[in-house]
């Protein structure tokens, strides 16, 4: 896909534009850094189109990261689409040899790190550090990208995804050596959960005034594409559930006693989903509460509980034990809300506390 130059078209006149090196002074102080400095100003240079082409539905990126440690090295930048999956990027001229193979085993090696750096509330410890730095929120950075969103739902749902390694890895550079590229849409072809990209960024100017700047994705090919989308959503029943519970070990073990409570009180609702999960049927019938692997998202519209007094009182109940701040209003909640603390924060005697809650709200077995 590579060129060297594109045309520009204006007033019925179309011109070539050459190509030219990232320059020092225009996206950074070095060469390195302006390719760098170019990602982290537009973070949808990686083309959600390209990623995954025919998907209605294609990602769009925000910034979580610059320099993002991961084990005893860090990564130039870290994304997140608005489905809640990571994108490492690794950026080299094409003049550093490291542009090479040598970087493959550097990002394979943020591959296999970034669980245990990041797992249990760490990956937004690091991230709000970052923007804090910079008097910015990242709860605000990603609601000004991704709409008015549930935050601490969003962050349960990368959270699920980097414990299933459901990221990508993508190698930036204004151009890939041939080996590189044989290497990456390799693996791209063998990877199931970790998708695995070359991304070129190349300029286009007649002067050093204005130009063109252009990206394009390597690795993908439609048919693995549609391989991917095939498998994105899987109903989640019993037998899944209690599989993946089990091989996450301690993490889930609230989620999975709160399944083996909702199944015997036959409230229990699989989901087809992306993320394992399932939700819990309140009294009418409806969803009142979504079930992630470490948190409970408690869903407000009144089409459950009957009455918008009955969700209100649940509300005022979760805020006596402190799973709510005081001053939240559920009224001016679109949606729900993730609770304040992850399942597995909760005492034996707290979580006891809510299953009690959650029972006034959820049919038990063989009463209508």
């Amino acid at each position: 896909m590579r060129s060297d130059s594109v045309f520009y078209y204006s007033q019925g006149q179309i011109r070539p534009l050459p190509g030219r090196a990232f320059r020092t002074g225009l996206f950074g102080k070095t060469l390195e850094d302006a390719l760098q400095g170019l990602i982290e100003r537009e973070p949808n240079l990686v083309s959600g189109r390209q990623l995954a082409p025919g998907s209605s539905d294609p990602p769009r990126f925000a910034l979580l990261r610059r320099e993002m440690p991961v084990g005893d090295w860090s990564v130039d930048h870290l994304l997140v689409d608005r489905h809640g999956i990571l994108t490492l990027i690794e950026a080299k001229l094409v003049e550093n040899r490291e542009s090479r193979r040598d970087v493959i085993g550097q990002v394979m090696e943020y591959a296999a790190n970034v669980q245990q750096s990041w797992s249990d509330g760490r990956l937004r410890r690091l991230c709000s550090e970052y923007w804090l730095k910079a008097g910015k929120s990242v709860d605000e950075i990603l609601r000004g990208v991704f709409g008015e969103i549930d935050v601490d739902r969003f962050w349960s749902i990368v959270e699920s995804n980097l414990s299933q390694a459901r990221f990508r890895l993508v190698i930036a550079a204004d151009e890939l050596r041939p080996e590189v590229r044989r290497v990456i849409e390799f693996l791209n072809g063998q990877l199931r959960t970790v998708q695995f990209f070359g991304l070129e960024i190349r300029c286009f100017a007649a002067d050093d005034e204005s130009g063109v700047i252009a990206s394009y994705v390597i690795g993908e090919t439609q048919a693995a594409a549609d391989e991917r989308d095939a498998g994105e959503l899987r109903t989640w029943g019993t037998g899944e559930l209690r599989t993946f519970y089990a091989n996450e070990g301690s993490r889930c073990r609230r989620a999975a006693a709160l399944l083996e409570w909702a199944v015997q009180r036959s409230c229990f609702l699989p989901a087809r989903t992306e993320t394992p999960l399932f939700s819990l049927k309140g009294l009418s019938g409806a969803r009142i509460a979504a079930v992630y692997p470490t948190s409970l998202y408690v869903i407000f519209r009144t089409a459950g509980y009957g009455t918008p007094a009955a969700r209100d009182e649940l509300v005022q109940d979760l805020k006596r034990m402190r799973l709510y701040p005081e001053d939240l209003d559920p009224h001016a909640v679109s949606e729900g809300r993730t609770l304040s603390r992850a399942l597995d924060e909760l005492t034996d005697d707290e979580f006891n506390g809510l299953l009690e809650i959650l029972g006034r709200y959820c049919p038990v077995a063989g009463v209508q």
